[in-house]
């Protein structure tokens, strides 16, 4: 047990690190992780999303998305006949499908709680927010 746990320590102190890392680089340079969510179940039924992570020892020990200031939520938007009509990103935490998913951005960033997803259009508004030219 003692050694799994140690795993575990280490695997959330390295996410720590790249995280600090990232913060700790130049003002004017936008980096974007990209991780895969995971369904919170209760009793068979989704009750939320998370960051995927290998296992409920690590998320005990870091949670990711407490560290940065800004989780978009990618999800496509879908038409009546289920064809995608949109695909973009979630930029304030809400319920999809009755479903919260884990997004987040400083009030005033964005507009609009769903965005284009734009890489291109993040970092204007990134850029607009904290007056970086």
């Amino acid at each position: 047990m003692q050694l799994t746990k140690l795993k575990y320590n280490e695997l959330a102190d390295h996410f720590r690190k790249i995280i600090n890392k990232a913060r700790s680089l130049r003002d004017n340079l936008h980096i974007y992780m990209l991780i895969h969510d995971e369904n919170i179940e209760s009793d068979g039924s989704i009750i939320g999303k998370k960051v995927a992570t290998v296992g409920k020892l690590l998320d005990k020990q870091y949670d990711p998305l407490a560290s940065v200031t800004i989780t978009l939520y990618c999800e496509p938007q879908y038409n009546e006949d289920g064809t995608v009509s949109q695909y973009g990103f979630y930029t304030k935490e809400q319920k999809v499908n009755g479903i919260p998913v884990p997004a987040k951005s400083p009030d005033g960033m964005f507009e609009d709680s769903y965005i284009p997803n734009d890489l291109a259009l993040v970092n204007q508004k990134i850029d607009e927010y904290y007056g970086i030219k």
